[in-house]
């Protein structure tokens, strides 16, 4: 059995860079490559044994998420992070990596947070974002985030994810797709909670069953509006009469 006795319920499964498989449990994470087996649990430094979502990164890291936070797993090293270092509350239910490096995480009601050098930076509803509930996050080929939530489908582009992290910005523009779409609650409470294919097309469990989705079928136009003012009036409710030519609005 994998875990500590053969009533180990598994959640989460992972093959990383070398072959090696890595399994999470209820009693922490495991490890099996070579005939050999390592459990890494709370004694070990995981913040919490119930293990939900497994991710490899690019130099070889095993990110953990589990309902108390997240752990970094580097060879026999685990390194933990919690609401104390900025991480939102709400279990860990998607590990994503993006281009730059950096680790994004999605909670169940907190939204995201990204992994910096210093305190966790949050994204959350109250800057845009769909909704808070975070189960996958499945990039496609324009730049824009995927995430499977409570309601649906919704999505983000990274740069505008990457400015409200950074202090940047205070708001991002999401595109949702809800059930008038087709679209139904996500059912995320293992990882992966959804793949996408080399064509870009996304598979994803719902409360009703598997879900396709092309992100392809949704186009969305990042070209804001030029802005055309018709009537002008003061505070008297007094229109104010156009002047010939241009006029400069303080």
């Amino acid at each position: 059995p994998i875990g500590d006795d053969a009533s180990s319920e598994v959640a989460a499964i992972l093959r990383d860079h070398a072959g090696v498989m890595w399994v999470g449990t209820d009693t922490g994470v495991v490890r099996l490559g070579e005939g050999k087996r390592r459990r890494f649990g709370v004694r070990d430094g995981l913040v919490d044994a119930s293990v939900h979502a497994l991710m490899v990164a690019k130099n070889g890291d095993v990110w953990a998420g589990s309902k108390a936070g997240l752990s970094r797993i580097r060879g026999d090293q685990v390194r933990s992070y919690t609401h104390a270092d900025g991480l939102p509350r709400g279990r860990v239910r998607a590990i994503h990596q993006a281009p730059d490096g950096k680790i994004w995480v999605g909670t169940y009601g907190g939204g995201l947070a990204r992994v910096g050098e210093a305190r966790l930076a949050q994204v959350n509803s109250r800057h845009g974002l769909g909704e808070n509930y975070v189960s996958r996050i499945l990039p496609d080929a324009t730049g824009r985030w995927w995430m499977l939530g409570n309601r649906g489908l919704y999505a983000a582009q990274w740069r505008d994810l990457n400015a409200v992290a950074e202090g940047r910005s205070q708001t991002l523009a999401c595109t949702t797709v809800r059930e008038a779409e087709g679209m139904t609650e996500g059912n995320g409470g293992a990882s992966p909670a959804g793949w996408a294919l080399r064509s870009g097309v996304l598979y994803l469990p719902t409360v009703d069953g598997l879900a396709r989705f092309d992100p392809r079928a949704i186009r969305v136009d990042d070209v804001p509006p030029k802005t055309h003012i018709e009537r002008i009036s003061r505070a008297d409710d007094q229109e104010i009469q156009p002047l010939s030519g241009r006029a400069l609005l303080p």
